[in-house]
């Protein structure tokens, strides 16, 4: 008797669960907006490494911001696009076709619009950013759908030092533009840092700190500049106040040619550092005191080497200006992924092996060969550029 009343009672229990259950499952979407992806809409794939279709057309993504939202991202656009274009008269029966996506906010908009390029577009390698950060995010998405990336304008040694094999950066580490900075601080005791809350400025300020450590020069003073007008004032008043030696500053231009117009005009006699970046350019107006180093790579001169006249006068008759560095590199990255498809790279991971085995290619931007880890190591990465100093 006590067996079959605890068998009702558990009964009943479960007849309350399944009621229950039923009243509160959901009926449908209440959004009106329709989920871009749901889990199980296709048939569950294996998308892996060893899978690919090869096609007539080879789609390379390239996850940059507009031309006009400034020269960085129009050298990249143009310089990979003439590539492609050139690619395609060598060899009309391939073509090669770049796809070009962007979201101002990459963490959430930019995410599904490399997704998309992978999944949408069809694209079998991708090439960007102007950002370290963004440039991040490819590497992570390309990390789970096995797409290979070349970075060809970030200068963050952490993007290689995990050992993702999907991703090769071109321009040099911020360790190594640190430790040529450095040699421009002889008779300087004191340095002073300036720099934006991007990623990029905040890795290469850990970058310039680690390199003074291992000298005798200690830091005067870190001023953190924000989008508040008041932050670079203060950093202004911080040169003017702790007179150091030399002021290493990574900022936006705008930001950067207010600090340095205005503690010229102020009287600061310091020297300063500039970091690598790939469309940075003196002022013409600014001639320190104390003179300025930056770093030169590539060299700009190397256009107009025998070798590269050719490529400065064809971008020059396509886009009516001159490449800068952006487009030198954002060329080679694409050139890469043509010779890797012309090796063999029909599918992503067999165009990763072939991109790994260039170790011998020559672009405009120099010489390439990779490291372990992907980083571009084929020439000396940097030249140390004095500007005049004033009488």
């Amino acid at each position: 008797m006590k067996y079959s009343s605890n068998r009702r009672a558990r009964l009943g229990f479960l007849a309350v669960i399944a009621v229950t259950a039923f009243i509160i499952a959901p009926r449908g979407w209440s959004d009106e907006t329709a989920p871009y992806k749901r889990m199980l809409d296709d048939p569950l794939e294996f998308t892996g490494p060893s899978l690919g279709t090869p096609t007539d057309e080879i789609r390379i993504g390239l996850f940059s911001p507009p031309p006009e939202s400034g020269s960085l991202a129009r050298g990249l656009i143009s310089g990979a696009i003439l590539a492609a274009s050139e690619a395609n008269d060598a060899n009309p029966c391939r073509s090669f076709r770049i796809m070009r996506r962007w979201a101002d906010d990459p963490w959430s908009g930019g995410a599904r619009e490399i997704v998309r390029l992978i999944y949408d577009d069809g694209v079998l390698a991708l090439v960007g950013s102007t950002g370290s950060a963004e440039t991040h995010l490819l590497e992570q998405i390309a990390l789970k759908a096995f797409v290979p990336v070349i970075a060809p304008l970030s200068t963050d040694e952490t993007l290689n030092q995990t050992r993702v094999p999907w991703i090769f950066r071109l321009p040099p580490g911020e360790d190594r533009i640190a430790q040529i900075l450095i040699q421009g601080l002889n008779g300087c005791e004191t340095v002073g840092l300036a720099y934006s809350t991007r990623h990029d400025a905040r890795s290469a300020a850990e970058a310039m700190r680690k390199a003074l450590a291992h000298t005798q020069k200690s830091i005067a003073f870190e001023a953190v500049v924000t989008d508040d007008p008041a932050s670079i004032k203060r950093a202004i008043a911080d040169v003017l106040e702790f007179k150091p030696d030399a002021v290493w500053t990574c900022l936006p231009d705008e930001r950067r040619d207010e600090l340095l117009r205005e503690s010229y005009r102020k009287g600061a006699e310091c020297r300063w550092l500039l970091p690598w970046k790939a469309d940075r350019a003196m002022p013409e107006w600014f001639h320190p005191t104390g003179g300025a180093i930056t770093v030169d790579w590539p060299p700009l001169s190397e256009c107009e080497s025998s070798g590269n006249a050719a490529f400065a006068a064809r971008y020059q008759k396509r886009f009516h200006e001159a490449p800068n560095r952006a487009a030198m590199l954002g060329y080679d990255a694409v050139r890469l992924i043509v010779e890797g498809v012309r090796a063999g790279g029909v599918t992503r991971s067999v165009l990763r092996e072939r991109i790994a085995g260039l170790n011998d290619f020559t672009g405009v931007s120099g010489a390439i060969r990779w490291d372990n880890g992907g980083s571009n190591i084929g020439s000396d990465p940097v030249v140390k550029i004095n500007v005049p100093f004033k009488d």
